[in-house]
This record gives C-alpha cells, structure tokens and sequence, in this order.
C-alpha cells in the first residue's frame, strides 16, 4: 500500500470513529431525555397537588377545587398525566368553570409551584332583575347568570318578560339595546327628581315589539303609574330632555309639583311627544 492510500485510509477511519462517537452521544442524549421525561412524569415534586381558588362570592370554592382536580386527574391519550405543572390543561379548565358557572364573568388560572395551582374568579354583578314565570339577575351585558329571590321592595330595575321563560346565558335582548335602555331608564328617574317628583322611579321595562319598549314610572309613595313608550334605537339623553321639557309644560309653575293623570307618554317620535 502507497503511502497516499494509507493517509486515505487513516482518514476515512478516523471519519468513521468520529461518526460513530456522534452516534452514541446521541443515543446517551436521547436516553437520558427519555429518562429525564419518565422522571418528571412520575416524580411527585412535578405534579399539581393543590388546588387555590380565589374571588369567589356565590360560587363555592370547594366545588371549583372538585372540578378542577377531576380534569387534573384525566390523562392525555391514557398515557401522560394531565397534572404535570409543565403541560396542565388550563384552557380546559378556564373553560369547564365558566360553563357548568355562568355567574362567573372571567376566570384566570396560573401555577404557583410546581405542586400548586391558583384559580382566580371574577362573578358577574347583578345589573336587572328578569322575570318572566321566575325571576333571574342579568348583569350590566344583559346576560342572565343566575336565579334571583323575590324582593318585596323595588331593589334592582326589572326586565318583564311577561310569559315568556328566562335561560340561562341567554342575553335578554342584543347588549347594545339593553345598555340603551338601562341608560334611558337611569336618566328618566334622574329627570323625575330633578323636576321634584322624587318619589317616582322607572321600576320595569317591558318589551312591546322588537324595537318598542314600555318604560313604566311609578310613584312609590301611592302607586300612581306611567307608561312611557320608548323605542330601542333612541338615543337615551335625547329621550331624556324631551321627557324634561314635557313634565316643564305638564307640572307649570307649580311649587309643589304634581303628576297629572296620564294613560300614556309616548317618546317614540323624536322631538314628538304624545301623551294621553
């Protein structure tokens, strides 16, 4: 063999030892990955043990800490633990609360150890009261979240479905007409203390029609009603001052200011105000 033929073949077994020591470096590094992997997986110091949750006013703590480690105690594909820290299904969980809890408005969920969750929970307000054959609160979207007790007083403005039944998670009417009207509502019992009928306050809103709706005033003190008929689209403010100018012609110069008898106030019309 020429001495060119043996450089040749010193480097091509030199090619082929560093080859093959690439290999098995490989082959360890795959190996102690794996076990590594194994170790995480069944090392208890990894895996959600503990379950906080925080926020909660209605909703009880327990039954989210219940939920919550049911989901944890799943598998992916019946093989990895879904309680590992790393991988844990947090969307999963976010979502479950917020379906079996519609009073929950927004939930967050985050590790605080590698053996520890936190869940924390905003509920939804109650802005309404919705009564149709039951009573539910709805909150400022106009959501319907939960069931609500029979109040003896006026507490909270009162959507009257009439005969038609509430559902849960279903909106009373589209969020930008219930905002409009809610607001109309607000603005008309400030436009009734303003002209010194402080005793008279919206208390129900009721729909006529898809885009008509009945804002029904009552005098606390003696029952006195009145209907006024608004429309969906209207813009509240402008509702408002046109219902100020009325009662400025209806109450006069009076010093004590009385609501005359009146079947009906109709603001349906723009700057048209019918009353009856």
């Amino acid at each position: 063999m020429s001495s060119r033929e043996a450089i040749l073949a010193r480097a091509k077994n030199r090619r082929r030892r560093q080859r093959n020591l690439k290999l098995m470096a490989a082959a360890a590094l795959t190996l102690t990955l794996i076990a590594l992997l194994i170790w995480s997986v069944e090392t208890s110091y990894l895996r959600i043990s503990t379950v906080y949750v925080t926020g909660t006013i209605a909703i009880s703590g327990e039954e989210i800490k219940s939920l919550t480690q049911t989901i944890l105690a799943g598998d992916y594909f019946n093989l990895i633990p879904k309680n590992h820290f790393l991988w844990y299904p947090r969307e999963e969980i976010k979502q479950a609360i917020l379906t079996h809890y519609p009073r929950a408005e927004q939930v967050s969920v985050g590790w605080s150890s590698p053996t520890a969750i936190t869940i924390n929970l905003k509920e939804r307000a109650p802005e309404v009261l919705v009564c149709g054959e039951h009573c539910f609160f709805a909150d400022s979207t106009g959501l319907i979240y939960a069931s609500a007790p029979i109040f003896s007083q006026p507490v909270y403005l009162i959507w009257n479905l009439g005969s038609t039944t509430a559902n849960l998670n279903q909106l009373i009417v589209p969020t930008n007409q219930f905002v409009a009207l809610n607001s109309a509502a607000n603005y008309f019992t400030a436009v009734f203390k303003h002209r010194g009928l402080s005793a008279w306050q919206i208390t129900t809103i009721k729909g006529l029609t898809i885009n008509d709706f009945q804002l029904l005033a009552v005098n606390l003190k003696n029952n006195q009603q009145l209907p006024i008929l608004v429309t969906a689209q209207a813009v509240a403010t402008a509702s408002a001052q046109n219902l100020d100018l009325t009662l400025d012609y209806l109450l006069g110069s009076s010093t004590v200011p009385v609501m005359p008898p009146l079947e009906y106030l109709d603001l349906r019309f723009g700057n048209k105000v019918f009353y009856k």
